[in-house]
């Protein structure tokens, strides 16, 4: 019991980041990858994740099935299931979480588990089975989109799914699964398919989608992810920011404490009708070319971004508060280290209950932009720890590259604690009950307790003081 009041309070504190969901969704097929865009498990730093979804799991008929073979095994030994939940060895606090679903999946498979009765109480009792065989945490559903036909349905399921996880805990002595989703941004999708204040009561926390705002499909150039909305933006077109939707899916009866805001590791890009016009908005002929690594029209990792700054024009939206790059006729919106740590510095100031990345293998996992290795990740990190700039440095940028990455003041123990020679994974700081590290690399993250707490060595995050010897 307090263990659970712990994690509670850890959760909805928002003023330090060990209050605040960092979800990081890990794809399977980024395996596939060429070279260095090859992404597998031991690729993940878990230091940087409070939870991992593992993207995806699917619908065989009402039941859970893997997508890949080396998700269960590869040549005879552990698969990609194992090597993730391995990963709480280093950062035991760490909870991964199987992810149903997805865009290319569709409505279909879904609409049809959720619509009878019979094959959603199939589907909860052989997850229930198949999340503890492969000892998972929880389960994610990841459907795109519900119908208005699918609303009550959907709301049912995720009734259903929480009385039976709740259950199946109580009769084994367990801790609960965790039961999650990620939503629509766009409001015709929330209104048709989301009954949000079911939603909100059955889910431990639910995952706005808030990037793919704009794409090639639009026929005119637009940001991935915008925060805010633009001057040039009429009608329809301002409520295709991060700020509105959030404020939406709050307006439809969602707690805040509840909601993950969306964040991008990647980039969408057009190639411009004209190079003679630039500007956001101006009409495109088609998505950008495929990248090196992901091979997929209009769409740019962060790390293949990095590699187009030569002979680039570097942009910065004031209003929207992003980043675009231009080269040549090909434009591309995205996010990097300034927009991010804006959007981490809002999202706080909001009182929202965490984010999620879409995704940690497309930052710059393998410094190709030599300028460290998740620098996305470790902005996004140290701005939940602090409201103070720290110092890490924009890839594509207009000045000059300036150190990668500095630590922000801290109090005579922690500035004199180290990384050096520890594995990643969060460490007590000797004299300083208050604040602990993250280190990752090498590199130090100091970080603070909510206030009553202070860091134990025993379960590597924050407890209460009362519990921790000589606090």
């Amino acid at each position: 019991m307090r263990a659970c009041t712990v994690l509670c309070l850890l959760l909805c504190i928002s003023a330090t980041s060990a209050a605040y969901r960092r979800i990081c969704y890990f794809t399977n097929w980024a395996q596939y990858r060429p070279g260095k865009g090859s992404f597998k498990p031991n690729d993940i730093d878990p230091s940087l994740c409070s939870h991992i979804h593992y993207a995806f799991a699917k619908l065989n008929g009402n039941s859970l099935a893997p997508t890949e073979k080396s998700d269960l095994s590869i040549n005879g030994g552990q698969g990609m299931y194992q090597q993730v939940i391995n990963l709480k060895k280093t950062n035991p606090g760490l909870k991964v979480v199987l992810t149903v679903g997805g865009y290319n999946v569709g409505n279909g498979p879904f609409s049809a588990t959720a619509a009878v009765p019979e094959h959603r109480s199939g589907f909860i009792s052989q997850a229930i089975s198949y999340l503890r065989k492969h000892k998972f945490d929880g389960l994610d559903i990841d459907w795109e989109y519900p119908l208005s036909g699918d609303k009550a349905n959907f709301a049912e399921w995720a009734k259903e799914l929480r009385e039976a996880f709740d259950k199946e805990a109580k009769q084994k002595g367990k801790k609960p699964l965790i039961l999650t989703c990620a939503v629509a941004a766009g409001k015709g999708k929330i209104d048709a398919g989301y009954d949000v204040p079911a939603l909100a009561k059955y889910m431990d926390y639910i995952t706005i989608m808030t990037y793919d705002l704009h794409g090639y499909w639009d026929r005119k150039v637009g940001e991935n992810a915008p925060l805010h909305a633009a001057s040039y933006e009429t009608g329809y077109g301002r409520q295709l920011n991060v700020e509105w939707v959030m404020d939406y899916w709050v307006s439809k009866g969602a707690p805040k404490e509840k909601l993950n805001v969306g964040l991008a590791t990647y980039g969408r890009g057009y190639t411009l009708s004209s190079a003679a016009n630039s500007k956001p908005g101006a009409p495109s002929s088609g998505p950008s070319p495929r990248g090196k690594y992901t091979g997929e029209d209009g769409f740019l990792a962060y790390y293949e971004i990095c590699t187009m700054k030569t002979g680039s024009n570097y942009h910065w939206m004031d209003q929207a508060e992003v980043p675009y790059i231009v080269k040549g006729r090909t434009w591309v919106g995205y996010d990097n280290v300034k927009s991010l740590k804006i959007k981490v510095k809002w999202l706080k100031s909001q009182g929202f209950g965490g984010l999620a990345v879409w995704t940690i293998c497309l930052d710059d996992f393998n410094d190709i932009c030599q300028k460290g290795k998740y620098p996305l990740m470790k902005a996004i990190n140290q701005e939940l720890g602090s409201s103070s700039s720290s110092g890490v440095q924009d890839v594509v940028t207009s000045s000059p590259p300036a150190q990668t990455q500095t630590q922000k003041p801290g109090n005579g123990a922690s500035s004199s604690a180290s990384c050096k020679g520890k594995a990643p994974g969060s460490y007590a700081i000797p004299g300083d009950c208050k604040n602990y590290m993250i280190c990752s690399n090498g590199i130090k993250q100091v970080l603070p307790c909510p206030p009553g707490t202070s860091f134990s060595t025993a379960i590597k995050t924050c407890d209460f003081s009362s519990s921790v010897p000589g606090c």
